[in-house]
């Protein structure tokens, strides 16, 4: 029987289980001095990196550094503005500084391409980018990643059952990984991941930003 991998108030789940146990570890991948980070797409790897996202970036409400030319001035990894908690007549409301844009009553609102598209750097060899066309801003999409089984990594379907959807993945289709801003965020925050992870550094220059699938 298919599995899912999602989250619920930041914690990771495998199917009904919570994961909170799971301590992120991670060999480097063995095609990293050629700029490949495609890992081996076993449960412990798949958990790990999960985990480390849903602590990294969106328990801690994005990530925030210093500009430095290597991030191509991407610094803040985080959702966009649009994102932000919507009042009573479905207007966009805004928070302090500290929060920078996060919706504190869904905080996987936002985040789902960012956390996909990055996955799928560590394991497009046996796991593809799906979407479709179920938004809750006008024009957005929701995207996943699914394996030939039916096995389903969706750490941000919490946003759609927070709303009464329980369908959020009906009708998705395979999609290619997105370029523009989206491939330097996810190139960014898998830099971030190896570097907390592996337990050596990484040159963020040998990651590509685009074309990654080797």
């Amino acid at each position: 029987m298919p599995f899912l991998i999602s989250s619920a108030k930041g914690r990771l789940f495998l199917d009904e289980e919570m994961k909170d146990q799971i301590l992120p570890t991670l060999k480097c991948p063995p095609g990293i001095k050629k700029g490949c980070l495609a890992i081996d797409s076993s449960m412990e790897n798949i958990l790990s990196i999960c985990e480390h996202l849903l602590y990294r970036f969106v328990r801690a409400g994005g990530l925030f550094s210093e500009p430095n030319n290597q991030w191509k001035d991407y610094t803040t990894l985080n959702v966009i503005k649009r994102y932000g908690k919507l009042d009573e007549m479905g207007d966009l409301t805004w928070f302090s500084e500290d929060i920078k844009y996060q919706n504190p009553s869904s905080i996987t609102r936002g985040w789902c391409y960012l956390l996909s598209g990055t996955l799928h750097r560590f394991f497009f060899k046996e796991w593809d980018l799906y979407t479709n066309s179920c938004p809750l801003v006008n024009g957005d999409y929701h995207w996943w990643l699914q394996d030939k089984k039916g096995n389903v990594i969706d750490l941000t379907e919490e946003q759609f059952i927070l709303n009464d959807i329980h369908s959020c993945r009906e009708g998705g289709y395979k999609r290619d990984p997105l370029g523009l801003s989206y491939s330097v965020k996810t190139r960014n925050i898998a830099f971030t991941i190896l570097n907390d992870l592996c337990g050596e550094p990484v040159d963020i220059n040998i990651i590509s930003v685009t074309g990654y699938q080797q």
